[in-house]
């Protein structure tokens, strides 16, 4: 009797939701650099803190989840055991 591994799905899907996740945070990062950018050439206007805040804590925010869920992912990706999730 010949025992093969099987493909490894979950491992395949943990490195998906990883890359996933970065392409995510890489997208809003450049979102809120965009936003502090436009907020920067725009001091003389009223509102001009407005977006420069919105940037600053949206980017905070997403690299303190990617960061969170990155460490989660890899940690389930060492794992051994084969019947948990």
């Amino acid at each position: 009797m010949i025992h093969q591994k099987s493909f490894p799905f979950r491992q395949l899907a943990l490195w998906l939701g990883l890359v996933s996740s970065g392409l995510a945070t890489a997208y809003v990062l450049f979102v809120g650099i965009l936003s502090i950018w436009v907020g920067l050439n725009h001091l003389e206007r009223v509102g001009y803190w407005v977006p420069i805040l919105a940037g600053t804590f949206s980017s905070a925010l997403i690299l303190w989840l990617f960061v969170h869920l990155s460490r989660l992912l890899y940690g389930r990706m060492k794992q051994t055991d084969t019947l948990g999730l």
